[in-house]
Parts: C-alpha cells; sequence; structure tokens
C-alpha cells in the first residue's frame, strides 16, 4: 500500500512537472508573441513620425517660398511690415 501511494505521488509530481513545462513555453510564446507585436507597432509609429517630419519639411519650405515670392513682388510693404513688428518688439522687450 505505501509503495502504491509513492507510485502515485511520483506519478501526480511527473504529471505536475510536464504541464509546469508546457506553461513555461506557452509564456514563452507569448512573450514572442507580444514582442513580434510591438516591435511592429513601433516600426509603424517610426514610419509615420518620419513621414510627418518630411510633410513639415515640405510646408515650411513651401511657405519659405511664398515668404520670398510676396517679398519680390512687394518690397516697400515688406520692409514697413519687419519695421512694425520690430517696434512692437521693441515695445516688448521694455516693459
Amino acid at each position: 500500500m505505501p509503495n502504491r501511494i509513492k507510485d502515485k505521488d511520483q506519478d501526480v509530481s511527473a504529471q505536475l512537472k510536464a504541464k509546469l513545462e508546457d506553461v513555461k513555453q506557452d509564456l514563452g510564446d507569448m512573450a514572442k508573441i507580444v514582442s513580434n507585436a510591438s516591435a511592429g507597432a513601433v516600426s509603424d509609429a517610426g514610419q509615420a513620425a518620419r513621414e510627418a517630419v518630411a510633410s513639415g519639411r515640405d510646408r515650411a519650405r513651401s511657405l519659405e517660398n511664398s515668404f520670398e515670392d510676396e517679398i519680390r513682388d512687394h518690397p516697400l510693404r515688406s520692409v514697413l511690415v519687419a519695421g512694425g513688428i520690430g517696434i512692437l518688439a521693441g515695445m516688448l522687450w521694455r516693459r
């Protein structure tokens, strides 16, 4: 009788060890899945950021060209606007 209990105990212990190994394997697989998913999300976010930077750069160049065209078309008005901005900045600086 004690041998049968001991055998059953060893069987249960072996089954628990096998289940534990299965759980470890499953957790490892899940970790890989999460890692791959997060790497993909980071990659997508990086691509979106690069596109946003490129778009911003293009808009800045467009604005720069627009300002240059406006200055060439209306030089006197451009000088007067720049002077007015300078006067306002000076007044605010003194306060």
